[in-house]
Order: structure tokens, then C-alpha cells, then sequence
């Protein structure tokens, strides 16, 4: 059992569930489609979307600004303190806006981040 965001892949692997697709007709489908299909490649029509096992994790949906609030100055500030004092040292990538959040997550994924990314909201 694969948990996955629903899409045309889903959809479809449903289908087949439902309409009583023997086990070979289901894998074959299932084999057309990859995690890296959706994860690197982007194709997330067609690509395996997977919620993983964290989706059961989840507690409450809360707006992106509430979460960028409750961790105030933590992620931004924290680190360099320390860093300012010469006793943490670390790599990071910064991009600005949620718009480049899906990009930023792709470059993470195919290794072109070291280090710690951070997506800035704020001003």
C-alpha cells in the first residue's frame, strides 16, 4: 500500500481496482509510473505523488503565514547567532517567495543544494 495525492495515475490504478483488472494488467500500470517521474522530473500528472508515511502525522491544517509566525525569527535568526560567534559553520540556500518553493525543492532533490534551504516569506 502506497499513500499518494491523488491524480490522473491514481485515478486510473483505481479504475482498474475497481473494474476488476487482473493482478498483471494492475502491475503494469502501476510500473509506468515513478516517484521520480513526479519527484525530479515534475510530472506530477503522471508520476507517483507520494503522501509518505508523515501524512499521518497530521494534526490540523494551518495557513502558511500562522507557521512562518509560531517559528518567528528561530530559523532565521538562531543559526546565525551562533555562526557570528565562530562556533557553527554551515552551508545554506536561500530563495525568496513561496512562488520559488516548488523549484527550490526540485534543485534539493537532484542534489543541487548543500546544506540547509530555506524558502524566505518575510521582508
Amino acid at each position: 500500500m502506497v499513500r499518494a495525492l491523488r491524480n490522473p495515475f491514481t485515478e486510473r490504478m483505481t479504475d482498474l481496482e475497481q473494474t476488476g483488472a487482473d493482478l498483471e494488467e494492475r502491475r503494469a500500470a502501476f510500473a509506468t509510473a515513478s516517484l521520480k517521474l513526479a519527484a525530479v522530473g515534475g510530472d506530477v500528472e503522471a508520476g507517483k505523488v507520494e503522501a509518505g508515511q508523515s501524512a499521518g502525522l497530521v494534526g490540523s491544517i494551518v495557513p502558511a503565514a500562522e507557521i512562518v509566525r509560531r517559528l518567528g525569527g528561530g530559523v532565521r535568526d538562531g543559526p546565525g547567532r551562533a555562526a557570528g560567534r565562530g562556533r557553527t559553520v554551515y552551508d545554506e540556500t536561500v530563495v525568496d517567495g513561496l512562488a520559488s518553493a516548488p523549484q527550490a525543492l526540485l534543485d534539493l532533490v537532484q542534489g543541487r543544494y548543500t546544506g540547509k534551504t530555506v524558502v524566505w516569506l518575510g521582508s
